[in-house]
Order: structure tokens, then sequence, then C-alpha cells
């Protein structure tokens, strides 16, 4: 649960992942995450991402997604669509328990309906992988 919190909040799911070159942020930048970000030691941290590198190569080899891939692809193709996208700003979205999505996936609902048909609401006290709450409740 800690590396699939740490892969899903900071390393596959986050904005630096987004805008990383292979959409996952390094080993290094992970590292340097300040302890308000990330509460986990270097040494923790150097554990989580060889066990992600490891994962990483077991999805490749067998040809498999996960839920961050299946987010990049959408966002991926979202950029790509710039039609598809401008026919949904009309819409008004009201997403609760906010805290338990990734930044990704938040940025899914801005590119769908824009920032000013977005409503959202949660409490980073009740979220459910403590990784994904802490930057709405630091940021």
């Amino acid at each position: 649960l800690i590396v699939w919190t740490n892969i899903r909040s900071f390393i596959k799911g986050s904005l630096e992942a987004l805008s990383s070159v292979d959409h996952v942020v390094s080993k290094e930048d992970f590292l340097s995450f300040g302890k308000k970000r990330c509460r986990y030691s270097d040494q923790q941290r150097d554990q989580i991402y060889s066990i992600f590198e490891q994962y990483q190569e077991f999805l490749h080899s067998n040809g498999m997604w996960d839920d961050c891939d299946r987010i990049l692809s959408l966002l991926l193709r979202l950029q790509k669509s710039p039609d598809h996208t401008a026919r949904l700003q009309w819409s008004k979205v009201y997403v609760d328990e906010v805290q338990d999505y990734t930044q990704t996936e938040c940025l899914v609902f801005f590119k769908l309906c824009g920032i000013g048909n977005l409503f959202l609401a949660g409490d980073p006290a009740q979220n459910v992988a403590r990784g994904v709450g802490r930057y709405f409740r630091h940021h």
C-alpha cells in the first residue's frame, strides 16, 4: 500500500510526472521532495522507487497498464483532440471526495469542463491514501 500510494501520488500520478519526458518522476526528483510533500525518509523513498522500477518492468514486459497509465493516456488523447474538449466546456461538473484523486485525475476534470465549470469538494483529513491528500493540504 505504501509503494502504490507513492506511485499513484507522486511517481506516476503527479503533475511533475505528467510534465516529464517519460511521464514518470525520476528517482532523483522523488528523493528531493521535501518532508511536507512526502513524509518518508530518503532510505525509504529509495526502497519505494526500487520496487516501483520492478513494478514498471513487470507491467511493460506483460503489456499491461495501471490506473496511472490509463489517466495519462486519456490526458494525451484530450490534448490531441481540442475539438472534443471544447464541446464539453459547457458542462458543470461537481466532484466530491477530491482528496482521493491524484493531481493528474483532477487535471482530467479541468480539461473536460474548464476551471469555471468545475466545483471540487473534499476533506484532506479523510483521504483514503495519505500521499494523495497531502498535496492538497499543503499547497
